[in-house]
Protein backbone atom coordinates (compact mmCIF):
# COMPACT_ATOMS: atom_id res chain seq x y z
CA UNK A 1 0.00 0.00 0.00
CA UNK A 2 1.78 3.53 -0.95
CA UNK A 3 1.79 5.63 2.18
CA UNK A 4 -0.79 8.34 2.19
CA UNK A 5 -0.82 10.22 4.74
CA UNK A 6 1.34 13.47 5.23
CA UNK A 7 3.44 13.44 8.11
CA UNK A 8 2.22 15.64 11.30
CA UNK A 9 3.84 19.27 11.51
CA UNK A 10 6.11 19.18 14.22
CA UNK A 11 6.75 15.51 14.16
CA UNK A 12 10.17 15.46 16.01
CA UNK A 13 8.67 16.95 18.95
CA UNK A 14 5.43 14.97 18.84
CA UNK A 15 7.01 11.58 18.74
CA UNK A 16 9.15 12.79 21.83
CA UNK A 17 5.35 13.18 23.87
CA UNK A 18 4.53 9.62 22.28
CA UNK A 19 7.82 8.06 23.84
CA UNK A 20 6.71 9.72 27.07
CA UNK A 21 3.44 7.92 27.14
CA UNK A 22 4.97 4.52 25.84
CA UNK A 23 7.23 4.31 28.62
CA UNK A 24 4.55 4.78 31.01
CA UNK A 25 1.95 2.32 28.95
CA UNK A 26 1.33 -0.22 32.09
CA UNK A 27 -0.18 2.55 33.89
CA UNK A 28 -2.69 3.01 31.92
CA UNK A 29 -3.38 -0.20 30.54
CA UNK A 30 -5.98 -1.57 33.46
CA UNK A 31 -7.93 1.88 32.79
CA UNK A 32 -8.07 1.99 29.08
CA UNK A 33 -8.49 -1.55 29.27
CA UNK A 34 -12.13 -0.87 30.85
CA UNK A 35 -13.06 2.15 28.29
CA UNK A 36 -11.85 -0.32 25.29
CA UNK A 37 -14.35 -3.47 26.23
CA UNK A 38 -17.46 -0.79 27.43
CA UNK A 39 -16.72 0.80 24.13
CA UNK A 40 -16.95 -2.15 21.95
CA UNK A 41 -20.34 -3.36 23.85
CA UNK A 42 -21.56 -0.10 24.12
CA UNK A 43 -21.19 0.48 20.14
CA UNK A 44 -21.55 -3.55 19.23
CA UNK A 45 -18.62 -3.44 17.46
CA UNK A 46 -15.67 -6.51 17.48
CA UNK A 47 -12.61 -4.38 18.07
CA UNK A 48 -11.72 -1.70 19.98
CA UNK A 49 -8.03 0.08 20.25
CA UNK A 50 -6.31 2.28 22.05
CA UNK A 51 -3.26 3.61 19.71
CA UNK A 52 -0.08 5.95 19.98
CA UNK A 53 1.64 6.14 17.15
CA UNK A 54 5.16 6.19 16.77
CA UNK A 55 7.77 6.99 14.20
CA UNK A 56 7.15 3.50 12.19
CA UNK A 57 4.53 1.84 14.66
CA UNK A 58 1.21 1.76 15.86
CA UNK A 59 1.53 0.76 19.36
CA UNK A 60 -1.84 -0.28 21.05
CA UNK A 61 -1.97 0.38 24.80
CA UNK A 62 -5.40 -1.57 25.28
CA UNK A 63 -7.53 -3.97 22.74
CA UNK A 64 -10.53 -5.27 22.61
CA UNK A 65 -11.65 -8.60 20.31
CA UNK A 66 -7.82 -9.00 18.91
CA UNK A 67 -4.34 -9.46 20.75
CA UNK A 68 -2.99 -7.24 18.14
CA UNK A 69 0.01 -5.24 20.58
CA UNK A 70 1.33 -3.41 17.36
CA UNK A 71 1.24 -2.58 13.65
CA UNK A 72 3.22 -0.87 11.01
CA UNK A 73 2.38 3.00 10.63
CA UNK A 74 1.65 3.28 7.44
CA UNK A 75 -1.05 0.46 7.69
CA UNK A 76 -3.22 2.22 10.94
CA UNK A 77 -6.11 4.15 10.35
CA UNK A 78 -5.30 6.30 13.30
CA UNK A 79 -1.97 7.81 11.38
CA UNK A 80 -4.20 9.42 8.74
CA UNK A 81 -6.59 10.79 11.73
CA UNK A 82 -3.76 12.37 13.43
CA UNK A 83 -2.41 13.90 10.22
CA UNK A 84 -6.04 15.45 9.54
CA UNK A 85 -6.00 17.02 12.73
CA UNK A 86 -2.62 19.29 11.12
CA UNK A 87 -4.18 19.69 7.71
CA UNK A 88 -7.65 20.34 8.26
CA UNK A 89 -9.73 23.70 9.11
CA UNK A 90 -11.07 23.48 11.94
CA UNK A 91 -8.84 20.67 13.16
CA UNK A 92 -10.95 17.53 12.85
CA UNK A 93 -10.24 14.70 15.67
CA UNK A 94 -12.54 12.49 14.53
CA UNK A 95 -12.05 9.93 11.57
CA UNK A 96 -15.47 8.35 10.46
CA UNK A 97 -15.18 5.48 7.86
CA UNK A 98 -18.59 3.48 7.22
CA UNK A 99 -17.07 1.32 4.65
CA UNK A 100 -13.40 1.08 4.43
CA UNK A 101 -13.77 -0.30 0.69
CA UNK A 102 -15.00 2.68 -0.66
CA UNK A 103 -12.32 4.99 0.35
CA UNK A 104 -8.86 4.96 -2.00
CA UNK A 105 -6.85 5.43 0.61
CA UNK A 106 -8.10 2.52 3.20
CA UNK A 107 -9.38 -0.05 0.27
CA UNK A 108 -6.40 -1.27 -0.51
CA UNK A 109 -4.77 -1.58 3.06
CA UNK A 110 -4.28 -5.25 4.56
CA UNK A 111 -6.11 -4.56 7.66
CA UNK A 112 -9.32 -4.12 4.90
CA UNK A 113 -8.50 -6.94 2.50
CA UNK A 114 -6.73 -9.41 5.27
CA UNK A 115 -7.50 -10.40 8.51
CA UNK A 116 -8.84 -8.30 10.80
CA UNK A 117 -11.18 -7.09 7.54
CA UNK A 118 -12.12 -3.61 8.82
CA UNK A 119 -14.52 -1.78 6.88
CA UNK A 120 -15.97 0.33 9.41
CA UNK A 121 -13.65 2.43 11.86
CA UNK A 122 -14.87 5.05 14.29
CA UNK A 123 -11.72 7.10 15.97
CA UNK A 124 -11.33 10.14 18.24
CA UNK A 125 -7.69 12.10 18.26
CA UNK A 126 -5.92 11.70 21.41
CA UNK A 127 -3.53 14.77 22.14
CA UNK A 128 -0.93 16.06 24.75
CA UNK A 129 -2.05 19.30 27.27
CA UNK A 130 -0.11 21.17 24.16
CA UNK A 131 -1.93 20.11 21.40
CA UNK A 132 0.31 17.17 19.80
CA UNK A 133 -2.03 14.57 18.46
CA UNK A 134 0.02 11.41 19.88
CA UNK A 135 -3.17 8.88 18.77
CA UNK A 136 -6.23 7.65 18.39
CA UNK A 137 -9.17 5.84 20.64
CA UNK A 138 -11.15 4.09 17.97
CA UNK A 139 -13.70 1.09 17.59
CA UNK A 140 -13.93 -0.82 14.42
CA UNK A 141 -16.34 -3.63 12.97
CA UNK A 142 -16.00 -5.87 9.67
CA UNK A 143 -19.41 -4.62 8.37
CA UNK A 144 -20.00 -0.82 7.12
CA UNK A 145 -22.35 0.98 9.67
CA UNK A 146 -23.00 4.25 10.03
CA UNK A 147 -23.38 6.14 13.65
CA UNK A 148 -25.91 7.95 15.01
CA UNK A 149 -25.61 11.51 16.19
CA UNK A 150 -26.33 10.19 19.58
CA UNK A 151 -23.31 7.06 19.15
CA UNK A 152 -21.25 9.99 17.41
CA UNK A 153 -22.01 11.98 21.02
CA UNK A 154 -21.06 9.13 23.24
CA UNK A 155 -17.73 8.13 21.77
CA UNK A 156 -16.22 12.01 21.96
CA UNK A 157 -17.34 12.21 25.42
CA UNK A 158 -15.49 8.50 25.67
CA UNK A 159 -12.82 9.80 23.59
CA UNK A 160 -12.59 12.54 25.88
CA UNK A 161 -12.81 10.28 29.00
CA UNK A 162 -9.62 8.38 27.36
CA UNK A 163 -7.69 11.34 26.88
CA UNK A 164 -8.34 12.46 29.93
CA UNK A 165 -6.65 9.20 31.38
CA UNK A 166 -3.46 9.65 28.99
CA UNK A 167 -2.96 13.03 30.72
CA UNK A 168 -3.51 11.91 34.34
CA UNK A 169 -6.38 13.73 35.30
CA UNK A 170 -8.71 10.95 35.49
CA UNK A 171 -8.58 7.51 37.18
CA UNK A 172 -11.64 5.34 36.93
CA UNK A 173 -12.16 3.10 40.43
Amino acid sequence: MDKIVTVPINEATRLQKVKKYLNNRSKYHEQLAQVVEHAANRFNTKYAYVSLVDKETVFFLAEFGTSMESIERQFGFCTYAISMVDTTEPPMRILDVEDALVYEQFKLNPLVQGAPNFRFYFGYTLQTEDGYSIGNFCVADTEPRKFTGEERFDFMVLGELVNQILLGRLTLK
